[in-house]
């Protein structure tokens, strides 16, 4: 009987201590899930024949993110409203390099001209840790060779 009380006792243990971290295992991973959702890249994409876009919605306290496709020798001209508590960030992988093709703590007119084609990523995020609504344009136009 003393054998057995101890192989009892370490099978509780291991119950007791299994539930706990099972429950942690699930609050982790719904944390990770919904940081995961909330960060989402969003595709813009244009209507048939259009060669603009609009978007609206809220920022939420982490940021949104966009992906647009574009080409080379193509301009991006984003309009970003309001003109204050909100930030963007647009991005660019390229062929050898990551690039950062602009950064603003507001919002605004902004011209991007780009070199190569793929997609670029926008991020709008809130400067003040609270949401923001926000309207962004997005227009794709041919830049001529002088522009670059």
């Amino acid at each position: 009987m003393l054998k057995t009380e101890p192989v009892l006792l370490t099978k509780v243990r291991k119950r007791m201590l299994t539930k706990p971290f099972l429950i942690l295992v699930c609050l982790f991973t719904f944390g990770i899930l919904a940081t995961a959702s909330a960060q989402m890249e969003n595709r813009i994409r244009f209507a048939k024949g259009k060669d603009s876009a609009v978007v609206t919605g809220l920022t939420g306290t982490n940021g949104i993110f966009y992906i647009v496709k574009a080409k080379g020798g193509q301009k991006v001209i984003l309009k970003l409203s309001p003109l204050s508590d909100i930030g963007i960030k647009v991005e660019k992988d390229g062929t050898n390099v990551h690039e950062v093709m602009l950064r603003e703590e507001h919002g605004g007119t902004f011209e991007i001209y780009l070199e190569e084609n793929g997609d670029i990523s926008i991020f709008l995020g809130s400067i003040n840790g609270k949401s923001i609504p926000y309207n962004l344009s997005v227009k794709i136009t041919q830049s001529k060779s002088a522009d670059i």
